[in-house]
């Protein structure tokens, strides 16, 4: 299935759109993370080998990116498997999408799920942005992402937690 087919299904919003947007996340991370071991982590486990033997081009990466980052945008309520997918690009131009995309969604309760995954996910940037919102992340009213970012505050050290 092409990423042209993958990014049509997410934005479906239907109960294709897990399916769609994990398959695509997958394929993004097997062609972003290097594993020097020749195994693929447990990808064909999860998506079959048709598609883990695919190999995504550098276009197809930027395509899948550029279609994620529109949908998470656009949607009123993104899939949270989408937000994680998006994350897999370990892109740098998703960061400003991550906190925009968090501090939108954190005071939602049915939005928690994403919410939580634009949380792990920006914490692959760390910067001052970040460090930031994962401070009001401490203290958001959702016990899961309060915890969460607690964790984070305290993986990154004392200058991290100091207000």
């Amino acid at each position: 299935m092409s990423v042209h087919k993958l990014l049509q299904l997410i934005h479906q919003n239907d109960e294709t759109t897990s399916e769609a947007a994990l398959t695509l996340g997958l394929l993004i991370e097997h062609q972003k993370v290097s594993r020097p071991n020749g195994d693929d982590g447990g990808i064909s486990a999860v998506i079959g080998d048709e598609y883990s033997q695919q190999q995504l081009t550098e276009a197809e990466v930027e395509t899948a990116v550029n279609g994620l980052l529109s949908y998470v945008n656009e949607a009123s309520k993104p899939h949270p498997m989408a937000v994680w997918a998006l994350t897999k690009s370990y892109d740098p131009r998703i960061l400003p999408t991550l906190i925009a995309l968090f501090e939108r969604l954190v005071a939602d309760s049915a939005q928690e799920q994403a919410a939580y995954q634009a949380l792990v996910g920006m914490t692959s940037f760390y910067n001052q942005k970040t460090l930031v919102t994962i401070r009001k992340a401490a203290k958001a009213d959702s016990d899961l992402i309060r915890e969460t970012a607690k964790q984070y505050l305290s993986l990154f050290g004392s200058k991290a937690t100091k207000d």
